[in-house]
């Protein structure tokens, strides 16, 4: 499962095959600002859905999304694994961004 390691099995993946598409100059997108770019989204997808999303989202309606699969709806409204994971993201995110470790 991608989401026990997302680092090592999302986004490192993705920045080799960008920065070789860029030519192999790492210092164009250093991993660093990547990761803390993927940081934030993850602080504003979890903003987002935090006022759009979540009051409709219960584990009745999880468990019936998961049943009949609309593409045009995201895996985190079928997936209570995937919802967790992103809140316990968000949550370490937001320990970075109290520690002075992530700049907004």
């Amino acid at each position: 499962e991608a989401l026990e390691d997302h680092e090592a099995n999302i986004l490192r993946p993705y920045h080799a095959h960008l920065i070789e598409a860029l030519g192999g100059e790492e210092t164009l997108y250093p991993y660093e600002e990547l990761l803390a770019e993927f940081k934030i989204a993850a602080l504003d997808y979890q903003r987002w859905q935090g006022g759009s999303r979540l009051k409709s989202m219960t584990p009745e309606t999880m468990k019936a999304a998961e049943e009949n699969i609309d593409v045009n709806h995201g895996i985190f409204r079928r997936s209570i694994k995937r919802i967790m994971w992103i809140f316990k993201t968000v949550d370490n995110v937001l320990d970075d961004v109290e520690a002075g470790q992530l700049k907004l």
